[in-house]
């Protein structure tokens, strides 16, 4: 595949029945990723929960808040431990989740700040 402004190598023109063979291995090695990573979705969804200490306090703007009242109370909360900064499927897992820690805190700072 090429890219604007590059020499890369385009894909060659075909006929439609070998078109269609390529797009078929294709669309069979598509649909074996997809159920990989739902097999590793599901044991995700497996593994056991942790319970942290409920005395921990996160600096805020407004002063010392505790996990529960930062997550509203919740009784769930999905924590990554990243690897490292800037690794890129790190931040699409931490997009992805239902409560991103980052993301909680930035709401609960402009909340505060109104």
């Amino acid at each position: 595949m090429s890219t604007p402004g590059s020499k890369a190598a385009r894909p060659n023109f075909v006929g439609r029945e070998e078109w269609e063979r390529a797009r078929a291995e294709l669309l069979a090695v598509q649909k074996a990723t997809t159920r990989a990573e739902d097999a590793v979705a599901a044991r995700r969804r497996r593994l056991p929960m942790v319970q942290f200490r409920s005395d921990y306090l996160l600096a805020a703007p407004n002063g010392r808040v505790s996990f529960l009242d930062l997550f509203r109370r919740r009784e769930q909360l999905r924590v990554y431990q990243f690897m490292g900064t800037g690794q890129t499927t790190c931040a699409q897992v931490a997009r992805g989740s239902p409560i991103s820690v980052t993301s909680r805190i930035k709401r609960e700072r402009r909340r505060r700040s109104r």
